[in-house]
């Protein structure tokens, strides 16, 4: 199972306690369970992007966050130029974004078919991809 960039997010904002804690308690899980949960280069990306420009983290906090992430995930994707170029016409046929495309595409050829994903209409769009949401 993929975690998506919000997941991660939420790990580090308190603004939504139940949000939060949901995500600690998927951490816990991830952690016991690293060959069952797998985490994107791109997610690692958006992550880094919202939690300096939205969440005001410091580089050393986001650096602390990055870390923990590397080291709890039984495996980290990362996307290739062919996973690009193939985004492209994922996002058309679908009529998606393009970086959701690109995420759903470094999934597919890496054989991981469920993400968890605040965003379930936006992967739900996907074919062959299962969206979970653990915040339901």
């Amino acid at each position: 199972m993929l975690v998506d960039s919000n997941v991660l997010i939420y790990l580090v904002d308190h603004s939504d306690a139940t949000k939060h804690a949901a995500a600690r308690r998927l951490l816990e899980e991830i952690i016991r369970h690293p060959q069952n949960y797998v985490v994107a280069t791109q997610n690692l990306r958006e992550f880094a992007s919202v939690a300096l420009k939205k969440m005001g983290l410091d580089y050393a906090e986001l650096l602390e966050a990055c870390d923990t992430f590397t080291r709890s995930f039984g495996r980290i994707l990362s996307d290739t130029v062919r996973d690009a170029v193939e985004a492209f016409a994922l996002a058309k046929r679908t009529n998606s974004s393009y970086w959701d495309a690109l995420l759903a595409s470094t999934m597919t050829r890496n054989d991981v078919h469920t993400i968890l994903t605040e965003d379930e209409k936006d992967f739900k769009k996907f074919p062959g991809l299962e969206v979970i949401n653990p915040f339901r």
